[in-house]
């Protein structure tokens, strides 16, 4: 469980053209609890750039316990996100911040 989390904003290049997004990103964390070797593991096949851009900047921001037994430098962590601008919605187990949401799995 990462000590500091934050959400990505919603790309403001999008905010004119509001849709949701899922992205699913995996990632591994190095040993002074960064995230590192950040990869796109699902993304809508067209018009997913912004909204990639952002995830990977949100996901440079987390930093994980470096003494956590529990993770493994060569252990691939999955995070997916929700992008949407409006009404919150019913997905379960996600958390509206700044037009995004982080679904825990």
């Amino acid at each position: 469980v990462p000590l500091l989390r934050r959400a990505p904003a919603y790309p403001r290049s999008e905010k004119g053209r509001p849709r949701e997004v899922v992205l699913e990103m995996s990632y591994r964390v190095d040993a002074d609890g960064r995230v590192i070797d950040m990869l796109v593991e699902s993304a809508p096949a067209v018009g997913a750039h912004a909204f990639i851009s952002a995830a990977k900047d949100a996901l440079r921001d987390w930093r994980y316990d470096p003494a956590d037994p529990a993770l493994d430098s060569e252990q691939r962590l999955r995070q997916r996100f929700l992008f949407r601008v409006g009404e919150a919605d019913s997905v379960e187990r996600c958390v509206m911040v700044t037009g995004s949401r982080i679904c825990r799995s």
